[in-house]
């Protein structure tokens, strides 16, 4: 069985027949993953830990991947689409532990979590979220929490895409009877506006009424 252990944060050309793969603690950022990590079609264990990662690179093409670890990785707050033939994902319920607590002591910083009604959902895997139960309205911090807590680290897949939730965006709430939605998107020969006379989850199911303007 092909194995190899790097503890220097260069990575040596990877051959495609490694079957275990060690690269914790090499100060690895997401610019510094060996780029033919993806190639390792036989690859069945990874250890990234110890590593500055904020988000994994995608894994989902190696196929026999069973084995991730990610013990230490205090800077990941992202984990695309994961191989669906993996069993074992070590050092993600610490991980989810630490976020949560993050979580809930923001507010000992930033004091408007604790005196406004708040809005969260997660800040990834974008489509549907309202109608995917991952939205909530109207809350304080303590139910914002409890939302995370539920919800941290279960994996959905949204638009093709497959992962857990790590990271969560939290606004104030503004209460509205109407909602609508507006768009600009900048473009070398100009700008293009979107409107529409719906917003929130209902935009998807309504794109066709969308009206758009052109400008330079």
């Amino acid at each position: 069985m092909a194995t190899v252990t790097v503890n220097t944060s260069f990575a040596p050309s990877l051959n495609g027949s490694l079957r275990e793969l060690a690269l914790a603690g090499c100060s690895l950022t997401e610019d510094a993953i060996p780029r033919d990590l993806r190639s390792l079609i036989s690859l069945a264990d990874l250890n990234l830990g110890n590593n500055g990662l904020r988000r994994l690179p995608s894994l989902g093409g190696l196929s026999k991947l069973q084995k991730l670890c990610l013990d230490d990785c205090i800077n990941l707050t992202a984990i695309p689409d994961l191989p669906t033939n993996l069993t074992v994902l070590q050092g993600l319920a610490r991980r989810k532990r630490e976020l949560l607590s993050r979580y809930i002591n923001t507010h000992r910083t930033e004091t408007w979590l604790s005196s406004t009604r708040l809005v969260v959902k997660p800040d990834m895997l974008f489509g549907k979220h309202g109608k995917s139960g991952l939205v909530a309205l109207n809350l304080d911090m303590a139910q914002v929490a409890e939302f995370v807590k539920q919800r941290l680290g279960k994996e959905v897949e949204m638009g093709g895409c497959k992962a857990p939730i790590t990271t969560f965006i939290v606004e104030p709430f503004m209460p509205h009877d109407q909602e609508f939605y507006l768009s600009t998107v900048s473009e070398r020969l100009g700008s293009t506006l979107s409107f529409l006379k719906c917003g929130g989850i209902e935009i998807e199911e309504n794109w066709d009424k969308i009206l758009q303007i052109f400008g330079f």
